[in-house]
């Protein structure tokens, strides 16, 4: 498992019957307008996954930078983000091969004039350690 089918099962259970996956903005020309996620929503999207390098080089342990946005009414938006705050901030919690170490350094609501829907971004950083996944060698 990579981190993000990690972070894709971890989300995924924190926030039940909410759909969950990876942020793509992609524009309809001919529509128009972006494609939306349908509501409740939870996206994520890695700012940064940079791998620690000693001097004996590089490990299993990265630098992570995760961007989590939820999308909804605000009554949706306030118990999602709780439940993934609760899933995710400030302790270990280890997803098959992965385990995520990360705290929340910020958060804000997003309201964009002229739509109906509302938004919460949150940032995670922290460590990810991305260890061998089960039944493979390494060469």
């Amino acid at each position: 498992m990579d981190i993000y089918e990690a972070t894709q099962s971890l989300l995924t259970a924190a926030v039940p019957n909410v759909n969950v996956s990876a942020y793509v903005l992609t524009y309809d020309a001919e529509l128009d307008k972006f494609l939306l996620p349908d509501f409740p929503a939870v996206t994520y999207n890695y700012n940064g996954i940079t791998p620690i390098v000693s001097t004996i080089g590089s490990g299993e342990l990265h630098r992570i930078t995760l961007d989590v946005e939820v999308w909804g009414d605000l009554e949706q938006i306030a118990a999602n983000a709780n439940k993934v705050v609760d899933a995710l901030n400030a302790k270990r919690v280890p997803v098959g091969n992965v385990e995520f170490s990360v705290v929340m350094i910020d958060s804000r609501d997003i309201t964009e004039l002229g739509l109906d829907f509302k938004r919460r971004y949150m940032r995670f950083t922290g460590l990810a350690e991305i260890g061998e996944e089960h039944g493979q060698t390494s060469l």
